[in-house]
C-alpha cells in the first residue's frame, strides 16, 4: 500500500503509527530510502572487509620481521671474523638494519600502498564506502619502527655472538 504524505515529518509519524496498529510487521519507508539503507549496509561490510585486511597486514608484518630477525641471528655467528676488524656494536647494528630494517620498511610501505589500491579497488566495486587513510598510515608507522627495533635488537645480538667469537681448530 502506498500513502501519499503532504504534511513533512510529522505526517510520515502519523502514518507509521497508524501502519504498526492496523498491519502486522509493516515496512515504512521514503521513496529512494530502501536504496540508501542498502548502499550504507554494503559500505559498512567494505570498510570492515579493510580493516580485516590491515589487520592481517600487520600480522604479516611482524611474523616475517620476526621470521627475517631468526634468520639473521642464526647467521650472526658468521659474523665473526669481522670481529677481529671491529669489534663496536654501530657497526653489526648496520649489518642488521641494511639486512632488516630497510627491508622490512620497504614491505611496509608496499603493503600500505597494495592495501589502498586494493581498499580503493573495493570502494569502486561495492560503490560506497570510505577508506580509512589515517588506519594505512598507522600500519605503515608500527612496521618501520618495528622493522628498526627488530634490527638494533638483533644487531646488539650479533655484536655480543662476533665478540665473543674464537678461532676454533678444524
Amino acid at each position: 500500500m502506498e500513502v501519499l504524505n503532504s504534511d513533512g515529518d510529522s505526517g510520515l509519524d502519523r502514518i507509521e503509527q497508524a501502519a504498526y496498529q492496523h498491519v502486522i510487521g509493516p515496512m515504512t519507508a521514503l521513496p529512494g530510502q530502501s536504496w540508501y539503507l542498502g548502499s550504507a549496509a554494503q559500505a559498512a561490510q567494505t570498510r570492515w572487509l579493510l580493516n580485516m585486511a590491515l589487520i592481517g597486514l600487520a600480522a604479516l608484518a611482524a611474523a616475517g620481521a620476526l621470521g627475517a630477525a631468526g634468520i639473521f641471528l642464526e647467521q650472526a655467528r658468521a659474523l665473526g671474523p669481522l670481529s677481529a676488524f671491529r669489534t663496536d656494536r654501530r657497526f653489526y647494528s648496520g649489518i642488521a638494519a641494511w639486512n632488516l630494517a630497510i627491508p622490512l620498511g620497504i614491505v611496509g610501505a608496499v603493503g600500505a600502498l597494495v592495501a589502498a589500491l586494493l581498499g580503493g579497488l573495493l570502494i569502486n566495486l561495492g560503490k560506497g564506502g570510505w577508506m580509512s587513510l589515517p588506519l594505512l598510515l598507522v600500519g605503515l608507522v608500527v612496521v618501520t619502527p618495528a622493522g628498526a627495533m627488530v634490527a638494533l635488537a638483533c644487531g646488539a645480538v650479533a655484536a655480543r655472538h662476533a665478540i665473543a667469537w674464537r678461532p676454533q681448530g678444524d
